[in-house]
């Protein structure tokens, strides 16, 4: 009796020992689960610190080179700007003392050349010998030569006209000479060539106005200005009269004037900065209009005032 009492006793601890260790197993595979997924989301913060670290340290490094990287282009920019800057002074000090030395030689140059007009034209021709001739055989010089010659293209319609030949003397002396004797071609088979000094343009501008006016004003002729040129006008008339020194001082006043303002504004014009070409020559040209209406008023009145009496 006892012996039965006693093994179902040991087997409700058997039974009892079953469940604990059951109950322990399951347990331990929670506590293992719950490790694993500790162990996971640990590993995966640490990974995800780690690179965030690491982004953050490659940022600063890529960061920093990118600032030394622009630094450094900043300041080879600086200095190629300021070289090109210095090139760009010294190119344009260059090019003003060119282009003095240019125009002062063209001044110099022009001063010792004669121009010689409707000098005939041949195939094949030396212009050097050619002007030597005329000014020996038939101009009467022995002692002068021109050292060059040279026939520029015909600029006018008539092609029968031939172009001009500028010829250069040694100095002023032989120069000289040379406009003493062209008389001598009057009598001599050149009679149509004509000598005279080399003009510039604005020289040679200036002096066909003043032709242009006196031409007209003896034929009793209205004058008009066209840009920098004088033109005339025809006027068809009933009686031509030979105007009166007054008439003629009176007409020529507005020419005068813009001819004294004219070349006064194309030396201003070409002393102002390209930057305000357009609008310095615009106030120079209103300031030319304002003076040159003025000045055909004053001539109106004075008109006016010969008229009445």
């Amino acid at each position: 009796m006892e012996a039965a009492q006693s093994n179902s006793g040991i087997a409700v601890i058997l039974q009892k020992l079953d469940r604990l260790s059951e109950e322990v197993k399951e347990v331990n595979r929670s506590l293992t689960d719950r490790i694993d997924t500790l162990e996971n989301e640990l590993e995966r913060k640490l990974t995800e610190k780690l690179l965030d670290k690491m982004a953050q340290s490659i940022d600063r490094r890529v960061n920093n080179e990118m600032n030394k990287i622009h630094k450094s282009l900043d300041e080879r920019i600086d200095t190629l700007r300021a070289d090109i800057t210095n090139e760009l002074d010294t190119l344009s000090s260059r090019v003003n003392s060119m282009t003095d030395v240019l125009q002062t030689d063209q001044i110099c140059d022009r001063s010792l050349n004669l121009v010689f007009r409707k000098v005939p034209e041949t195939v094949n021709e030396n212009i050097v010998d050619k002007i030597n001739t005329i000014i020996k055989d038939h101009m009467h010089v022995n002692d002068v030569k021109a050292s060059s010659a040279k026939r520029l293209p015909v600029r006018g319609n008539d092609p029968m006209i031939p172009g001009i030949v500028v010829a250069t003397f040694t100095d002023k002396e032989q120069r000289s000479k040379i406009l003493k004797a062209k008389k001598q071609l009057n009598n001599s088979i050149f009679k149509q060539v004509f000598v005279h000094e080399d003009q510039s343009k604005e020289e040679r501008l200036a002096a066909g106005n003043l032709r242009a006016m006196v031409n007209a004003v003896n034929r009793g002729q209205h004058l008009s200005i066209r840009g920098n040129r004088v033109y005339t006008n025809q006027v068809n008339r009933v009686q031509t009269v030979a105007p009166t020194m007054v008439q003629i001082v009176l007409t020529m006043v507005p020419i005068i004037m813009a001819q004294i303002l004219n070349p006064a504004l194309v030396v201003q014009d070409r002393q102002v900065n390209e930057v305000e070409h357009r609008r310095t020559k615009r106030r120079l040209q209103k300031k030319f209009n304002v003076a040159f209406d003025k000045a055909v008023a004053c001539h109106r009145f004075f008109l006016i005032c010969l008229l009445t009496i």
